[in-house]
């Protein structure tokens, strides 16, 4: 028994030698893009992006890109008919790269939204963000592609027995997204060419 816990001790000695009261984090490097844009397409009209770009390091050439949208809308055929003048808000998860030139390419995945259309009235309707592509030039000029499924939930009346139904409606919408990434001034070094 003593030689089990001789080699016990032996074994645990040097790690409660070490000093384990500093925990250390690898640093997260991040980049703050704004990207203003023309929609073209259905939805058309102009829209406004926030995206978070986080690296694991400098040197890393993986990003995670947590974009948040705002956007106004001229025209967008909805599933209930086509809408003029309204507004999304939106949040979506990609992933992509850093490329040598100093530009980014992700995709986008999943993500979600809230609009509202007019059409005849003003109509709430929810989105779901689908897949997309994203590049930013070393330049600062940005270019999109970019899906939506659109959600609507509606009461129909029923004239003969004098009720109403609730039914859920499923549109469509994809776009050509043109414009400027303003990340470029914000911090130009992330966007300078680079050795791999």
């Amino acid at each position: 028994m003593k030689r089990y816990i001789l080699v016990l001790l032996m074994l645990i000695s040097p790690l409660m030698a070490q000093d384990n009261t500093k925990v250390i984090f690898p640093p997260v490097q991040l980049n703050n893009a704004l990207k203003f844009y023309l929609m073209a397409g259905l939805p058309a009209g102009i829209g406004l992006t926030y995206t978070a770009e986080f690296r694991s390091r400098p040197t890393s050439a993986t990003i995670h890109a947590l974009n948040m949208d705002m956007q106004f809308i001229a025209i967008e055929f909805t599933p209930i008919g086509t809408g003029v003048i309204g507004g999304e808000f939106g949040l979506q998860y990609s992933i992509g790269s850093l490329l040598p030139s100093g530009a980014r390419f992700y995709v986008d995945l999943i993500g979600v939204g809230a609009e509202f259309m007019g059409i005849g009235d003003l109509v709430p309707f929810y989105s779901i963000k689908l897949l997309g592509f994203q590049h930013t030039t070393s330049n600062g000029f940005y270019w999109g592609l970019r899906s939506k499924l659109s959600l609507v939930n509606i009461a129909i009346n029923n004239s003969t027995e004098n009720s109403s139904l609730k039914k859920t409606f499923v549109g469509f919408g994809a776009y050509l997204a043109i414009g400027y990434d303003f990340g470029k001034k914000i911090n130009p070094k992330d966007y300078e060419p680079r050795s791999r």
